[in-house]
């Protein structure tokens, strides 16, 4: 599965097909700033599942972005795999992240 941060208008994000199905964290018009308990309940529900077969694509308000990626270390005992744009190939990549460990390694 690739949880997309926040929908967004106009980006293009059908590469990232490739490592799994589209699920969106929150809503184009989603902000933390005024909708923290809400939100924050919302991502950590679609999230719960979050394993090494995951990947989230870090799009849209930064605050959202931070939230998703400690919820999803938290499910995932500090695993997180992340879809990092390459301008020149077009495409996304993998960047695996290990909170507990350090270590932080990309794979194309």
């Amino acid at each position: 599965m690739v949880y997309v941060t926040q929908e967004q208008e106009g980006k293009n994000i059908v590469t990232a097909t490739k490592y799994g199905e589209i699920t969106f964290l929150a809503e184009k018009g989603d902000q933390m700033s005024f909708q923290t308990e809400d939100l924050v309940e919302k991502i950590t529900m679609k999230l719960q599942g979050f394993n090494d077969m995951d990947y989230l694509l870090l799009i849209g308000d930064p605050a959202i972005i931070g939230v998703a990626v400690a919820i999803a270390a938290i499910c995932n005992e500090g695993k997180v795999s992340l879809l990092k744009w390459d301008r020149q190939d077009k495409m996304y990549y993998a960047v695996n992240v290990n909170i507990n460990g350090g270590e932080i390694n990309g794979n194309k």
